[in-house]
């Protein structure tokens, strides 16, 4: 679909077609140091998400693409209903046409499209040099997601290095995971066997594991590279209260292991109690699309992320 011709520039939604060209501006755009960009990833990123696909605009000049936008879309839960939101991902201008307002323009389109297509709100996590951008086309900060970090000392890593960590296949989680049906107070991000598969299997940038603890408690992790070599959870799979012993240990065995110094965690996952609670996560920022809204969306106080939630790809 076009939507609109002003001097040589032409935007219209992209197409199977367009996805090596838009690979291949990604790169001349943003480069690769942070992510790996490939067709397989945007397939799997923008194609296959079990929410739908997502809208994308590109800008052509003189047939030549020198700009794209997509918004990934994403469910979120609260008090038993569906909240349907975009997330505002990838975005890149070719070098040689910035500072023409190509990204602005991709954007204010899409949310028009967002309106069309009946999404409550777009939801993203910028940096410090796309926030002032954000804010100016109506975007606002919910809130920081704080990280909860548990340093594992060497009296650890030596004790529970030899222990045995029970770890599972997806196959297994599959058989024994049931997505539960607990409503919530605070917002969510629904986990189906679907979702889970799609997010952490799937993913083509990263590597997850699964660690069970007792009747349908499971931790999905995966091991980050740093300074300090961290084993982050990414996702906690329970009704429990509190995480178990059982569950707790399992997490430490798989850090010796891994030769891993720190724990990693949402700080809005309250089932895990231990560790030091940092607000230095990522600045959620909201843009409202539907006038009827709960007010909780505004407040992250309100919000129950984990880590892979928003976890950037």
């Amino acid at each position: 679909m076009n939507y609109y011709k002003e001097e040589k520039v032409n935007i219209r939604s992209a197409n199977n077609q367009d996805l090596p060209k838009i690979v291949n501006l990604l790169k001349q755009s943003l480069g690769e140091s942070l992510m790996p960009k490939s067709e397989n990833f945007w397939r799997w990123k923008h194609v296959e998400n079990p929410f739908g696909q997502s809208p994308v605009l590109i800008a052509e000049e003189n047939s030549e693409l020198i700009g794209v936008r997509a918004f990934m879309q994403w469910h979120w839960k609260l008090n038993g209903k569906t909240l349907k939101a975009a997330r505002a991902v990838d975005t890149a201008t070719h070098p040689n046409h910035q500072g023409k307002g190509i990204f602005k323009k991709l954007t204010l389109q899409l949310i028009e499209d967002c309106k069309q297509n009946h999404v409550d709100f777009i939801f993203n996590t910028p940096n410090k040099n796309s926030m002032p951008g954000y804010l100016k086309m109506g975007w606002i900060k919910a809130g920081r997601l704080p990280i909860r970090l548990r340093f594992i000392t060497p009296f650890e890593e030596f004790f529970f290095r030899n222990k045995v960590t029970q770890q599972i296949s997806w196959e297994e989680l599959e058989k024994t995971y049931y997505e539960s049906n607990k409503i919530h107070s605070t917002i969510t991000t629904p986990k189906s066997i679907n979702y889970l598969k799609w997010r952490y299997q799937q993913v083509p940038v990263a590597t997850y594991q699964i660690l069970k603890g007792e009747e349908n408690e499971f931790v999905i992790y995966r091991i980050k590279e740093g300074r300090l070599k961290e084993l982050r959870v990414v996702e906690y799979l329970s009704d429990k209260q509190q995480v178990s012993k059982t569950l707790w240990i399992q997490i430490k065995i798989a850090a010796s292991k891994h030769h891993a110094r720190v724990i990693t965690l949402s700080g809005k996952t309250n089932n895990f109690k231990k560790g030091v609670l940092l607000n230095v996560g990522p600045i959620v920022t909201i843009r409202q699309v539907s006038r009827d809204l709960p007010n909780e969306l505004f407040l992250f106080i309100n919000w129950s992320p984990s880590l892979g939630d928003l976890e950037l790809f």
